[in-house]
């Protein structure tokens, strides 16, 4: 799963190919790089660890389109999303 980077590695990375799924981090999960990769109908994979690790970091992942989070809490980031869906 290749790493977004910046818009221009992004953009690159699917002039070349189009992988299903592209990783995030903190660093780079920007609206210009979220757009790009969902513009190619790619997933959208987000690391939330360390102090992003947390309900507030992944709603917000969520609200921003991210499709999968990597947390190191897997458990309460099932009940989170439990409670959070209808």
């Amino acid at each position: 799963m290749p790493e977004a980077n910046n818009p221009d590695h992004l953009k690159q990375i699917f002039a070349e190919g189009h992988p299903p799924v592209i990783a995030f981090d903190a660093r780079d999960f920007s609206g210009e790089n979220i757009a790009i990769a969902k513009g190619v109908k790619a997933l959208s994979y987000v690391d939330r660890l360390g102090a992003s690790d947390n309900p507030a970091a992944w709603e917000d992942a969520i609200r921003r389109g991210a499709d999968g989070i990597q947390t190191d809490h897997p458990g309460e980031l099932v009940e989170f999303l439990k409670h959070r869906l209808p």
